[in-house]
């Protein structure tokens, strides 16, 4: 799988992953009313449709100082794709 980076209207870096959208948000360049956060996010966004021309609002994930709060979204979601991996879990 190659993984093509580009940026978006605002010069955010992004990743198109299948329907949806990985981009990594700098809270320095954000306007204060939409940085609730206080530090850099990541979002996560899908497609509304086939076209790939708008995007829902998607999820904002604080970063994190140390990026503990992305590795433990990671461990859930590999947690989730394996505990439901097997009929009956």
């Amino acid at each position: 799988m190659e993984i093509k980076r580009d940026k978006d209207g605002k010069g955010n870096c992004y990743i198109d992953v299948g329907n949806g959208r990985v981009t990594y948000v700098r809270g320095s360049t954000r306007e204060d009313k939409k940085n609730w956060a206080g530090e850099d996010v990541i979002r996560i966004q899908a497609y509304q449709d086939e076209s790939r021309t708008q995007l829902h609002r998607g999820e904002e994930l604080p970063v994190g100082k140390d990026n503990t709060t992305i590795f433990e979204m990671l461990g859930a979601i590999s947690g989730l794709i394996l505990n439901n991996s097997e009929p009956g879990i």
